[in-house]
Order: structure tokens, then C-alpha cells, then sequence
């Protein structure tokens, strides 16, 4: 049986695996293989099967697999030829120190010339973020858990061809002193899960602080316990003209916490007039109707003549 030359994606399957170990032991299996769909959900044995699937062409992988055992193993194998990957995804949730250092020493071992996206769902170190923020192609990237807090004083260039960031962590202050310190001019797309205290203005503030306010389109805030939604905070983002996509997602609990007038609101969309998408806020769960009138959907009919979704908070069904 000779190697298989032609196919360039591959999702295996564990009998699929088994099969082409079988025949192969020494050399890659797929010497072309560029892309890797990894979802498996069986047995640790197939582990032993990765070290053939692993293509000095290899520029894509993604893990599906929701085991870390499983997942582990492939990512420390991917390791030692991660000078050929171009994107890297991670989906399910990890939040264990050894992924984090496998997940860590896969992203300081990329080719930084190469890798154009880098997304995970786990956390990752003060050296791999650091990395990250200075490799020149990277255009997307996402982390979620725990992050570590940066040493001072932090590179005047950060993350200098990002597109695209989801920041979901609960390490507020460490992100704010990122968002000061991005220089892309090409940078879109911001998504920010937060889970301690702060409030828009700080954030708003830093986008200004660095320049994003003038690329951005696309904005998601979804905060966390000690947050308030009103006027006042809500400002900043004002200054954000250019938003074709807007969401602050409540996280109501203990108390409501979207205290927006039909007046804040008519500010607001005057302020973004080529809004597509308009998400403010999700079903309430301290049954709060909120403080919005017939006023609000008038300003945004008259000022939003390009939107195509909108979402407001109110109370839940009952």
C-alpha cells in the first residue's frame, strides 16, 4: 500500500486511523496533509497513531475532542512541528495547567512569519502572550480562562496585523493594558467576556487611547457582576461612528443593572448611523421592563436606516 500523496484535509475517524496505522509505521501517512480535523471522541490508544498523521505541510488543525487526555498527547506531538502552522483552533474549554503549558509551548513553537490565527479555549502563558502580541501575520485571535498578569513596561507595538479578538477572561486590568497598547490599523472585530468589576468608560478610553475606535465595526461587551449600564457609561462609545455591529449583553442577577432612557439611546444610534446589528441587553431575569418607551424604537427607525437586528433588553416572559 503506498502513502496516500493526493488528499490535503483529513477528519478521522478511529477506524480510519487504525486502518492506515496498520500499513504504516514509519512515515508520515499523508505527506500532503495541510489541514487536521480533530474529533475524536474514543479511546487513548489512538494517540499513538498521531506522530504518522503529522505533514510537514500541516498549516491548519482543529480540536474538537472535549478530552483533555485525549487532546493533550495531539498537541504535544503537534508540537515539534508547528514551524508549518497557519491557523490553530482549540474549541472546547481547558482550563488545566498542562494544557495550558502545551497550548502555551505550541504557540512560542510557530513559525511567526506563518501563523495567521491562533484561537483557544485555554489559558496561556506571560511568554505566549507576549508572543502573540508581537508576531507580525497574526490577524485573529482568541483566549479564554485565566490569564497571567504582564510585567512592565509592556512592547509600544502590539498584535500589529490583528483583525479579529475575543478576550474572555476574568483578568480585567491585564486586558486594559493590552488594549492600550494594540497598534493594528486593521483591527474590526472586538469581543470582551468579563467577569470581575469594571465599567465601558474605562474600556472605551483605552480603544481611544490607541487608535481602534477609528477601524472597529464590530463591538461585543458582555460584563460582569458590578457593572452598570447607563448614560454615563455608555459615552464613551460614542466616539465608535464607524460600528456596523453593537452588543452589550446584561448580565442581570442580584439586581438590574440596564438603566439606559429612551434619551441615552437616541445618542447612541444619532452616534452610529450605519448599524446593522443592535444587541442591548438579554431577557431580564429580575423581571425589570426597564426604563425604554415607544421613544427608542422611533430613534432608532430614524437615525439606523441600515439595520437588520435589533435586540433590547426587557423582562422575561413569565
Amino acid at each position: 500500500m503506498r502513502a496516500i500523496t493526493e488528499p490535503r484535509a483529513f477528519l478521522p475517524s478511529g477506524d480510519a486511523i487504525q486502518l492506515l496505522s496498520a500499513r504504516f509505521s514509519t512515515k508520515p501517512m499523508l505527506p500532503l496533509l495541510w489541514s487536521l480535523d480533530w474529533a475524536l471522541a474514543s479511546s487513548a490508544r489512538l494517540q499513538t497513531c498521531v506522530p504518522l498523521l503529522v505533514s510537514p505541510h500541516l498549516a491548519r488543525v482543529c480540536f474538537r475532542d472535549n478530552s483533555p487526555e485525549r487532546c493533550l498527547p495531539v498537541i504535544n506531538t503537534l508540537i515539534k512541528a508547528a514551524g508549518s502552522l497557519e491557523s490553530v483552533e482549540i474549541i472546547p474549554e481547558f482550563d488545566r495547567p498542562e494544557m495550558q503549558d502545551a497550548v502555551s509551548k505550541l504557540l512560542l513553537g510557530c513559525n511567526p512569519n506563518l501563523l495567521s490565527s491562533f484561537c483557544v479555549a485555554s489559558p496561556i502563558s506571560e511568554a505566549a502572550l507576549l508572543r502573540a502580541a508581537q508576531l507580525p501575520e497574526l490577524r485573529e485571535f482568541s483566549v479564554r480562562g485565566g490569564t497571567p498578569g504582564l510585567s512592565n513596561p509592556l512592547p509600544l507595538t502590539m498584535f500589529p496585523s490583528l483583525r479579529t479578538i475575543l478576550i474572555s477572561t476574568g483578568r480585567l486590568p491585564t486586558w486594559l493594558e493590552v488594549l492600550r497598547h494594540i497598534q493594528s490599523k486593521h483591527l474590526t472585530d472586538l469581543s470582551i467576556d468579563f467577569e470581575d468589576s469594571g465599567n465601558l468608560s474605562t474600556i472605551s478610553s483605552h480603544l481611544q487611547y490607541s487608535g481602534i475606535h477609528r477601524t472597529l465595526t464590530k463591538l461585543r461587551l458582555c460584563p460582569g457582576e458590578g457593572w452598570i449600564i447607563d448614560g454615563v457609561s455608555i459615552a464613551p462609545l460614542l466616539a465608535l461612528g464607524g460600528l456596523i455591529s453593537l452588543s452589550i449583553l446584561t448580565a442581570c442577577e442580584d439586581q438590574c443593572i440596564f438603566l439606559l432612557s429612551d434619551n441615552d439611546i437616541e445618542h447612541l444610534v444619532k452616534a452610529m448611523p450605519k448599524l446593522e446589528d443592535l444587541s442591548l441587553g438579554i431577557p431580564c431575569s429580575q423581571q425589570v421592563s426597564g426604563n425604554l418607551t415607544a421613544k427608542s424604537l422611533l430613534a432608532i427607525a430614524k437615525h439606523c436606516k441600515a439595520l437588520e437586528t435589533l435586540k433590547i433588553h426587557t423582562a422575561s416572559p413569565s
